[in-house]
């Protein structure tokens, strides 16, 4: 799919003042989101040996946002309702260590959670919208 024209497409929908959706019911619940839709793709990806640098970025970015701080420094509260209120501290310290991410096998695959840990390092410093721009430049 060409980049540009799904870029196009979006704003488009989400510029047209008839068509109301808040940002949170759609970036929120990534909780549940990740583990139905991102998971199996990304585990039959590296099963094939294929290129999953950027669902290690969405990752990263996840856990980024578990942390409810912006890239300006704002504290926000992550819209996560799936998430168990056990795990919530946790997400804090060490996301990865959350039971969302036993989807994805990252036990079997030390070398992507140490690709997920630079790229969240590189979105901490950077902030997300620089990171991104790396990404996409390759």
């Amino acid at each position: 799919m060409d980049l540009d024209i799904y870029r196009a497409t979006i704003i488009k929908r989400f510029s047209n003042p008839h068509i109301i959706d808040r940002l949170p019911r759609i970036t929120g619940d990534g909780w549940s989101k990740l583990a139905t839709f991102l998971a199996p793709t990304f585990n039959h990806v590296v099963e094939e040996d294929g290129d999953v640098t950027r669902m290690v970025f969405v990752l990263a970015c996840f856990i980024r946002y578990l942390r409810g701080v912006t890239d300006d420094g704002q504290d926000f509260e992550p819209f996560e309702p799936q998430m168990p209120d056990t795990e919530r501290e946790t997400s804090r310290r060490d996301a990865l260590s959350l039971s969302v991410f036993q989807h994805f096998n990252l036990h079997q695959r030390p070398s992507i959670v140490s690709e997920i840990r630079r790229w969240e390092e590189r979105i901490g410093r950077q902030g997300t919208l620089k990171a991104l721009e790396r990404l996409l430049d390759g």
